[in-house]
């Protein structure tokens, strides 16, 4: 069973980054009401002065109507990132589970979104990325990237513009388990894991064809 490599001591990282500090808040629609074991709940249901939103080169991050929008607009191709900029839950305890429901509503079929957790910093962190139809699991070691599952096919997504997916990961004792849309997809070993704190979310813009390319964040829930 594939397991994540041994995480090496952090290096410093010149990337931009634009910060956020997630909150308690109440649900948007039912079906995103908090349930059993979950704690925190992030629904973007209005702006918030914790909030640090606004553009950081291409990049922009903004609520609008109910959703976290974080765009990257320029006619090449690039990476953007969002982080927290704290644990969703103080030490010693831990994140055993998070969900994330988004929709990709501009830009190339081949663009990206991905849920990012276990940062320590810009270049040490682990990733669930989606694309139209397929998924990918990596780790970012010392700013290298290791793959832990190459891009995968999945029937469980769904591929059209402007169609809501949920990406969820969960620490089950020594295992991570990924989910999409409720399918667990791939299961690995966690190694030395013990929460999945700090989170993040990243774009990628896959092509020159397009001015901007833009994802959309309905609701992080994280549990422990």
């Amino acid at each position: 069973m594939t397991q994540l490599p041994e995480r090496l001591p952090a290096l410093s990282s010149g990337i931009v980054l634009i910060c956020l500090t997630m909150l308690f808040s109440c649900s948007k629609q039912d079906d995103t009401s908090p349930g059993q074991g979950q704690t925190l709940q992030e629904d973007f249901d209005a702006p918030s002065a914790i909030w640090r939103e606004g553009d950081s080169g291409n990049g922009a991050c903004f609520t609008r109507n109910g959703w976290l929008v974080i765009s990257y607009n320029t006619g090449a191709m690039g990476t953007y990132h969002i982080w927290a900029d704290a644990p969703l839950f103080p030490a010693p305890q831990s994140t055993r589970s998070l969900e994330i429901r988004m929709r990709h509503s501009a830009g190339h079929p081949d663009d990206t979104g991905t849920l990012l957790f276990s940062y320590a910093n810009p270049s040490n962190y682990v990733a669930f990325s989606l694309g139209q139809d397929g998924y990918r699991v990596f780790q970012v070691v010392n700013g290298q990237t290791v793959n832990i599952v190459t891009w995968t096919s999945s029937p469980a997504i769904h591929s059209q513009l402007n169609e809501e997916n949920t990406l969820q990961v969960k620490l089950a004792g020594d295992k991570l388990q990924y989910f999409i849309n409720g399918r667990k997809v791939t299961e690995i070993n966690a190694g030395e894991m013990m929460t999945l704190d700090r989170i993040g979310f990243q774009l990628y813009k896959a092509s020159t064809t397009t001015t901007n390319t833009v994802y959309e964040v309905d609701y992080i829930r994280a549990s422990m």
